[in-house]
């Protein structure tokens, strides 16, 4: 749909409002906007400001992650639904996936959405692929110590790579190099007289 005339104006209203929460923005040409509304709901946009149409919109509870590919076209964002159940293992999370010339797609069924939440969601090199940390559990998230993921974009698929992961970075567009728990403690160099998780450095390259 094209945002000339009053969709133009609902969105210059949008931008000056006290109302927006945050933009992540990329280049000039794409733009994610997320609206607060509310006390519990957030109204997502994708914006093409090129040709001017409004890409995508949304309505969630809250946003846990969003990343943007190094050339600035392709995007990924985790997204929460809705409350959860109460006969729920875990909160509704969604992956909202997309790249410039193609549809948004939404990802509901995946392994790795079953967590409490996330603590790293980056692209690959060339955008293909994307490293996703999440946490099973909160005391995941509070130690930042999670399992790692990867999701290819152009197949859907997802591969679960390891657990107990601290932190992981990309090589190339298929590799990643990650930090992993052991589960032994061993003396901290930093703090004489006290111990810490050992951690081993791995490699992994994606299907």
């Amino acid at each position: 749909m094209s945002l000339k005339g009053g969709l133009v104006v609902c969105l210059a209203a949008i931008l000056v409002s006290q109302a927006l929460l945050a933009t992540s923005t990329k280049g000039s040409r794409y733009e994610f906007i997320q609206e607060r509304v509310g006390s519990d709901r957030l109204i997502l946009r994708l914006i093409d400001w090129q040709s001017e149409r409004l890409l995508w919109t949304r309505s969630v509870r809250e946003v846990a992650r969003v990343a943007w590919s190094q050339d600035e076209n392709t995007l990924a964002v985790l997204i929460l639904t809705g409350e959860r159940r109460p006969s729920a293992l875990y909160p509704r999370f969604r992956l909202v996936t997309w790249r410039a010339g193609e549809r948004v797609r939404e990802h509901a069924r995946l392994r790795l959405l079953k967590s409490e939440g996330f603590l790293q969601l980056e692209w690959s090199p060339n955008g293909s692929r994307l490293l996703v940390r999440s946490a099973p559990s909160f005391g995941n998230l509070d130690q930042d110590v999670g399992v790692l993921w990867c999701f290819d974009l152009r197949s859907g698929r997802e591969e679960r790579i390891a657990g107990g992961v601290t932190r992981a970075v990309w090589l190339g567009a298929r590799r990643i190099r990650y930090w992993q728990w052991t589960g032994r403690e061993v003396p901290d160099p930093e703090n004489p007289g006290l111990y810490r998780f050992e951690e081993v450095m791995k490699e992994h390259r994606c299907r």
